[in-house]
């Protein structure tokens, strides 16, 4: 994988942000019990018609609307939804979230995959179907013995995705869940240099979203003006599309040559020279 040695061990835009880290040094600036004298927090009901309750569920959901570009909504709409909605929490949210929890506790033990099910239910009729859920399609790439490409799968997992050779090449065994990862900043030259030294693999297409940025039918010297291109910068340039500002990382798809290799897309992490501007958050009369 190629490294960014300006990559800083707490910066939350680095892999190598260490989340129970700063999730203890947040925990540590909480006061302690006995500071607090006689304060105690008790749960409540939810109550639609209490202004601070639709105060937070707004507020909540507006964040969470944002983060996912739905369309935000007022105190009055959240209050006519949280009204409508609450039936169902009672019911079929609650019965898909403990399903979920059952699936997440298999997950958590290590359980093998005939452990897992899918659920389809209907409590109108009632009728509650479980099945095995069927493996993700699984691909091979071989890496070579010379190579200094690190397989970006958990540790605990290495084992079952990768098989060692006599020779020392080693066979990942990925599925679409898995992705290569590059550090930029990088021309569209070095990334296919990169393929062709750490996997020894030709490249033939490369292509952002559905903007071909390398392919075969390119004429000479517009392949050699790309080639020296920064990949972000052309992107952009090509598919005619502005990265937002939150953006931190782009997806590339990369195909070999050789039609017998599948490879998996390649999750691009912007330099600090490739970061699209911050644009400051204006007060939404949406969000409280």
């Amino acid at each position: 994988m190629i490294k960014n040695s300006k990559n800083k061990k707490n910066d939350p835009s680095s892999n190598q942000w260490d989340t129970n880290t700063q999730a203890i040094k947040l925990t540590e600036k909480l006061p302690i019990p006995s500071t607090l004298g006689d304060f105690r927090m008790n749960s409540v009901d939810f109550e639609k018609d209490d202004d601070l309750h639709i105060t937070v569920v707004t507020a909540s959901s507006n964040l969470r609307a944002r983060n996912y570009r739905i369309d935000e909504a007022d105190k009055h709409q959240s209050k006519l939804i949280a009204g409508k909605i609450i039936p169902a929490i009672a019911t079929t949210t609650a019965l898909v979230t403990g399903l979920i929890c059952f699936e997440l506790y298999k997950l958590i033990m290590d359980k093998p995959l005939e452990a897992f099910r899918n659920c389809y239910a209907n409590l109108a009729i009632p009728i509650f179907a479980f099945s095995e859920p069927s493996a993700p399609k699984s691909s091979i790439l071989r890496i070579p013995n010379t190579s200094s490409f690190t397989i970006p799968v958990p540790n605990n997992r290495i084992d079952k995705v990768v098989k060692t050779l006599e020779d020392g090449t080693k066979d990942w065994i990925w599925t679409p869940w898995d992705r290569i990862e590059l550090n930029g900043s990088l021309t569209l030259e070095e990334l296919v240099h990169y393929f062709q030294q750490e996997l020894d693999i030709i490249v033939g297409n490369v292509t952002y979203i559905s903007t071909m940025l390398l392919g075969p039918g390119l004429k000479a010297t517009m392949k050699r003006d790309r080639l020296k291109q920064n990949i972000v910068q052309l992107s952009q340039k090509l598919s005619k599309l502005n990265l937002e500002s939150h953006v931190r990382y782009i997806t590339i798809d990369v195909l070999s040559t050789d039609t017998d290799i599948d490879l998996p897309y390649v999750r691009y992490k912007l330099s600090s020279d490739e970061l699209p501007p911050r644009t400051n958050l204006t007060a939404n009369n949406n969000v409280v």
